[in-house]
């Protein structure tokens, strides 16, 4: 059975080293493809600052050519109206001529100052340009959140498996044990597998150990590199507009805008200020400043058409955000089902487990019982037939329980499977909720493209305009040349004209700067929308696998019910032979009156025998009592504190000769710490150790028997390498007292304690109390054919096993060996 039990170790510790590659492949391949993304991120902020630049460039030389045009078309001007002054000698047709100058200087003035209050709505502009930036950063962030959510669901995912992998091992475990109990088992053969499973196990510790060093440095490589992409700064979408030298900033006037808000605040300044200039021009007696109030009036349009759109642009950020927070929260919710579920399937699993077990002990019960039926038969001189029916009795009523607790369990599994199939009709109304919503996204999307569209229509007809108008002016220029020799009036009229396609030409191109933004902007959305369709899409994909995966769990469950209704069907045949058997019984009572006189003397016997079987453990002579220290310690922190300080110094702790430490609650890794200190050689001359009502499982009590037999041999032959010496090996463990009792210790425990005794680990153990634990028959039947085997292995004199379930047969006979023992 040892050799049983490190086989399955091995398999799983083999298990978990290829789920330890798998994962850390897994790793790998993510940190590649962060790598490949970081490195497209970059090329795209590059190629996008490239585009920036060259469509700044492209403006600033349009602007420059246009500044230079006006120059040349004022030079013009101002000549003409020196060939006009020089060719007309009346006064007063020269000062209607400076007026004029002055008031188109005023109104130069006040096209500078409507110019400037236009750049800082472009300004204003395109901070919400940067603040839309801002807000894509903090969705893809929210992206990376999600991946990470996924990878987390995938691990749980990993871990599931896992666990089914550990039923599947535990139900091989179960069929193996049954094999080795039909078949005789050979003790020679499963030391020498015991010998060479130790040996691969402590290679696959240490490859463990490597393989948990490399996955915590490719999780710090990932949340490096994590850190590195959150650091990166947007520079693909913070290019501001070129503003003029001479602006509000420049003189001092703060127009940083950074709200919404403040945009709105600021266009419905400009619209005031723009009615009141016209209620002004409108008031005043020139004709010249009414003319342009038609002028203002258009600009107050644009202005108003601005503030619209950035009301829509707001509005749909807004929408945009609200669609976010719902579709994470969608996924949430999925999350937290999804993980409800899987708790649910994993008390599932752990019911499944406790009924096998409990039908595992009812199969060992029953055979016990069969075992005590031959028995019967085959002394059934030595019994009374009221005895044999109690038994009978006894046997029918803990098997009609049995029958009842497996009724009762499958009653239980029918139910639960019927919630699961709740929960998986569920998921798929959500699934087909979440469809709905893809194709509303669709929809959503083909819109946008249609808007996409016709705002570029829009664009390619205000370019055409341009066109006209650019021809226009030209015409224009032509006629200005050839009516030179006509009156001030017309040069006036045509300096109006000019001034107006100007402004007219200056606005068309404000148009189309704004509706290739809007465009921009309308792409941006469209992509958005594209990007949160596959997301969508990705998911529905997931729930699907995750329902496929609860249906295959659900077929599982019903073979394992298939199962459990063979086992009943089992117990029925085993229960139609206990009658067969009775019946026998009945039968062999004829021949039972003949044998009564002998019973009599044979039950004076079994009452004497019982009287020393009413305690397991053995009187021996005394040890005797060693000089040194003893200490009892009371709490599990008291115990901490003084392992942590002996591991500090263990030489401090060489004269101490008795060690108690029960009902200090303590666990496996508590009794992982002192058993670094047995390691590093302290507790030299200990002779009790007590470590009776704790919680100690098989993971502490296997590290305690193994350190207490292999204590300082490290350092030993550390020490005698480095004299250059090689000295025979010397045996260190000095312990004569063990007193386990009263723990959660199980049969795989005892059973390598007990190796360790047989390999002379342990040769001046005296008493050892392994009482109220877990043990089963095999544990007793080898301690007793170790006892005939190999007596001279140990100093055994006292050894308690009450508290176990032992039978009387057994304890009778472990009894008698041990006496035969030590005598």
């Amino acid at each position: 059975m040892a050799g049983n039990s490190e086989t399955t170790d091995v398999e799983v510790l083999e298990k978990k080293n290829k789920l330890l590659l798998n994962q850390i492949q897994f790793l790998t391949d993510e940190l590649h493809k962060t790598k490949e993304e970081l490195e497209a991120e970059k090329k795209k902020h590059s190629e996008d600052n490239d585009a920036a630049a060259s469509d700044i460039k492209h403006m600033v030389e349009e602007s420059i050519e246009l500044k230079k045009r006006l120059a040349v078309l004022q030079d013009d001007l101002n000549d003409m109206e020196d060939e006009l002054i020089s060719t007309v000698s009346n006064k007063s047709l020269r000062n209607e001529n400076v007026l004029l100058r002055k008031d188109i200087r005023t109104l130069k003035k006040e096209c500078e100052e409507a110019t400037s209050q236009y750049e800082i709505v472009r300004d204003q502009y395109n901070s919400a340009i940067i603040e839309t930036n801002e807000l894509r950063q903090e969705v893809e962030s929210k992206k990376s959140e999600l991946l990470v959510k996924t990878n987390e669901l995938k691990r749980a995912w990993r871990e599931l498996e896992q666990n089914r992998e550990d039923m599947a091992l535990m139900m091989r475990e179960y069929a193996e044990k049954s094999a080795e109990d039909a078949e005789p088992t050979n003790w020679k053969k499963m030391e020498d597998e015991n010998g060479k499973l130790k040996g691969e196990v402590e290679r696959l510790t240490r490859n463990n150990e490597t393989l948990t060093t490399l996955m915590n440095e490719l999780k710090m490589e990932i949340a490096r590199i994590n850190e590195q992409e959150s650091m990166l700064p947007a520079l693909s979408d913070s290019s501001g507009a070129v503003a003029s030298t001479d602006t509000l900033e420049s003189h001092g006037v703060v127009t940083a805008l950074f709200s919404p808000e403040d945009i709105s605040t600021a266009l419905r300044l400009c619209i005031n200020s723009l009615v009141v200039m016209m209620n002004v021009f409108t008031r005043s007696s020139n004709q010249e400043l009414i003319r342009r109030v038609s002028v203002l009036n258009l600009l107050k349009k644009q202005v108003v058409l601005v503030n619209d759109e950035v009301q829509v642009v707001v509005h749909r950020e807004d929408q945009h955000r609200q669609a976010l927070m719902e579709q994470e929260m969608k996924v949430e919710d999925a999350e937290a089902a999804v993980k409800a579920l899987r708790e649910e399937n994993e008390k599932l699993t752990a019911q499944l487990t406790s009924k096998n077990y409990d039908l595992h002990s009812t199969q060992q019960q029953l055979q016990e019982r069969m075992q005590e039926m031959e028995v019967l038969q085959t002394a059934g001189k030595r019994r009374e037939a009221r005895a044999g029916e109690e038994q009978l009795e006894a046997i029918r009523a803990s098997f009609n329980k049995r029958l009842q607790e497996s009724a009762d369990a499958k009653c239980e599994l029918v139910r639960e499977k019927e919630a699961l199939r709740a929960q998986v009709s569920e998921l798929q109304r959500e699934v087909e909720t979440k469809k709905a919503e893809l194709a509303h996204r669709e929809q959503e999307a083909a819109r946008q493209e249609k808007l996409a569209a016709t705002k570029d229509t829009m664009v390619e007809a205000l370019r055409k305009q341009l066109k006209e108008q650019t021809a226009a002016l030209q015409a224009v220029k032509e006629e200005m040349s050839k009516a030179q020799s006509s009156t001030t009036v017309e040069a006036s009229e045509l300096k109006q004209t000019l001034i107006e396609k100007e402004k007219k030409i200056q606005q068309l191109q404000d148009d189309l700067d704004d509706a290739e933004d809007s465009l921009d902007d309308e792409k941006e959305v469209t992509e958005k929308l594209r990007k949160e369709n596959r997301e969508l899409s990705e998911a529905r994909d997931r729930l699907r696998g995750d329902v496929k995966e609860l249906e295959h769990d659900n077929e599982e469950l019903t073979e394992k019910l298939k199962n459990q209704t063979v086992l009943g069907e089992q117990l029925k045949k085993k229960s139609a032979e206990c009658l067969t058997a009775a019946k026998e019984k009945e039968a062999a009572q004829a021949q039972l009156a003949a044998v009564q006189q002998e019973l009599s003397l044979v039950q004076q016997e079994l009452e004497g025998l019982k009287r020393l079987q009413s305690r397991v453990v053995v009187p021996t002579a005394k040890l005797e009592e060693v000089e040194g220290d003893r200490i009892h310690l009371t709490s599990r922190d008291e115990m901490l504190e003084y392992a942590q300080e002996m591991a500090m110094d263990p030489e401090a702790s060489k004269d101490v000769v008795e060690l108690q430490c029960a009902n200090c609650q303590l666990e496996n890794d508590d009794i992982a710490v002192l058993a670094t200190v047995f390691e590093m050689g302290g507790f030299a001359n200990l002779r009790v150790l007590d470590l009776s009502n704790n919680l100690i499982s098989l993971r502490g009590c296997t590290t305690l028997f193994q350190a207490l037999s292999e204590r300082d041999t490290g350092l030993n032959a550390f020490h005698s390498w480095k004299g250059g010496k090689e000295e025979e090996d010397k045996c260190v463990n000095m312990l004569q007292v063990l007193r386990i009792g009263n723990n959660r210790i199980k049969t795989k425990g005892f059973v390598f304690l007990l190796n360790l005794i047989k390999e002379k680990k342990y040769p001046k153990l005296w008493e050892l109390d392994v009482s109220v634990n877990e043990l089963d028959d095999l544990c007793i039947k080898e301690m007793t054919k170790m006892l005939r085997t190999q007596a001279n292995v140990s100093s055994l004199h006292t050894v308690s096993f009450e508290g176990n379930g032992f039978s009387e047969a057994l304890v009778q006979e472990f009894n008698s060996v041990l006496l035969s023992s030590y005598n």
